[in-house]
């Protein structure tokens, strides 16, 4: 099962989605699901998902935010899928000298790939689930 149990206690993860969406935060989330050997990840720019969809199924904890075709990145293991896309707020860009890296598209400041969060120079910030199979964290351009 993708979704996590929706409870009376809002989650942490749901709490941040109310918080950035409210303040209209250019957020990047990265999100890894594995469940009944399923698994899929990807990296979601949140600006992008609440302009292209109804949001509130996510804010209210009725529906959990999951990868997609559409979102930056979206690899699904199970399917042999992978898809890329550029958001209203981040790009993935190739440069010769840098490599691979996120572009934010208005600041200019890049996050380099591969994704580490837990290197100690990290500003991924993770996100408390209710699963192991359920990680999340994320990169605010604003908090930075």
């Amino acid at each position: 099962m993708f979704y996590e149990e929706n409870t009376a206690k809002i989650s942490p993860l749901q709490k941040l989605l109310q918080k950035k969406f409210t303040s209209h935060s250019e957020v990047l989330l990265y999100i890894s699901i594995k469940s009944g050997g399923k698994e899929i990840s990807g990296f979601v720019d949140l600006q992008s998902r609440v302009k292209s969809e109804n949001f509130l199924p996510y804010l209210t904890g009725t529906k959990q935010l999951i990868p997609k075709a559409g979102d930056l990145t979206c690899v699904n293991i199970s399917s042999n899928k992978v898809s890329f896309a550029v958001g209203r707020a981040w790009e993935i860009v190739w440069d010769k000298k840098k490599g691979i890296h996120f572009l934010h598209l208005t600041s200019g400041v890049r996050i380099p790939l591969p994704f580490d969060p837990d290197s100690p120079k990290s500003s991924w910030i993770p996100i408390q689930t209710s699963s192991e199979a359920y990680k999340v964290f994320y990169y605010d351009i604003l908090e930075k």
